[in-house]
């Protein structure tokens, strides 16, 4: 019988310059500072400071591409987006200008941004509900359409859906085929604002589930569930001078989703039961997998085993697969029917 799976995570997430297995992604600050958070340590450590020529820019958020490449949207009355070079000099990150943003109503800011697997930049606002894309080459705009939610801060991508941190602490799940069809998860259950989101997990399904994070203010960081946008507080020590703004990991672009089968099992059964789900012989499973009769007896239609056709006291096994490629797991359940005593 398998034995119950480390929930552990090794973590390759974006260093500037290199990759680390720690859980750690970057975070902007509203003075333009870059910082290294580690989210098991509750640590930070400044990289630069972002600058333009002499004058700081301050970024309302921060995307890395699949290639590495770190962008940033900037706050102020000219929106624009930026690139971010990867090595400080001096205390310095330079950056460079790709393109102005249009200006948004009521001086809005674009205080959203994520990278996808592709290298797409999506955008969103805190004074619009509208989804956009930016050509991450010229800056060029363009609207997806209607979400129905106004941007807190930030973006992510997590196991292949993207969420959206709304105005009012919401967590919305954002329907890219279908705008309008994105879906409140709920509330986040905190009274401190929290803007920015951000996934640490897995690019290749050797580590476990990918985790998606919640930060506000100077230093509260929370862990979220995307089921029911409840949070909990994983780190309130940062001792960080300025608020954060937005967060970026390598990996919130590319995270796959490790499937899981559920645990083996073992199950006897009296000889006048006529019937079992095998799907609910398992434990910790995902839906959505396939059974295989492994002893051809013919009793399997789906996930239902007929049991007055195996024979009485042998033993039957029937394997579940779930998922596709790296991430698939398998499962084996195994059923025998007695004689009534």
């Amino acid at each position: 019988m398998k034995t119950l799976r480390n929930l552990i995570y090794w973590i390759c997430l974006c260093s500037i310059g290199t990759l680390q297995a720690q859980k750690t992604a970057y975070v902007c600050l509203n003075n333009g500072d870059l910082l290294l958070m580690d989210f098991e340590k509750c640590s930070s450590q400044k990289v630069g400071t972002m600058k333009l020529g002499l004058t700081n820019v301050v970024m309302f958020d921060i995307a890395i591409s699949p290639t590495g490449i770190l962008y940033g949207v900037s706050a102020g009355a000219t929106p624009s987006l930026y690139r971010i070079e990867k090595q400080a000099i001096a205390g310095v990150l330079a950056v460079t200008l790709i393109g102005t943003l249009p200006v948004l109503p009521s001086n809005g800011a674009y205080n959203s941004l994520v990278c996808d697997k592709n290298g797409n930049l999506y955008a969103a606002s805190d004074k619009t509900t509208l989804l956009y894309q930016i050509d991450p080459q010229t800056a060029k705009i363009t609207v997806l359409g209607d979400m129905g939610y106004k941007a807190a801060g930030d973006l992510t991508f997590f196991e292949g859906k993207l969420y959206l941190a709304a105005v009012g602490n919401k967590l919305v799940e954002v329907n890219l085929a279908n705008l309008p069809a994105s879906r409140l998860i709920g509330q986040m259950n905190t009274s401190v604002e929290l803007y920015g989101i951000i996934t640490i997990g897995s690019e290749n399904c050797d580590g476990d589930r990918p985790q998606m994070y919640a930060l506000g203010g100077f230093e509260d960081f929370f862990s979220i569930s995307t089921t029911s946008a409840q949070v909990t507080r994983t780190c309130n020590s940062l001792s960080i001078s300025s608020n954060l703004y937005g967060a970026a990991s390598l990996l919130e672009s590319s995270t796959l989703k490790r499937f899981s089968a559920g645990l083996d099992s073992t199950a006897n059964f009296c000889e006048n039961t006529s019937s079992v789900v095998l799907n609910n012989l398992l434990r910790q499973s995902d839906a959505g997998g396939t059974w295989r009769d492994l002893d051809n007896s013919g009793a399997l239609n789906g996930t239902t085993v007929s049991l007055s056709q195996l024979k009485l006291n042998t033993p039957y096994r029937f394997r579940y697969v779930v998922g596709t490629g790296i991430c698939l797991d398998t499962a084996f359940v195994t059923v025998k029917t007695q004689r009534l005593q």
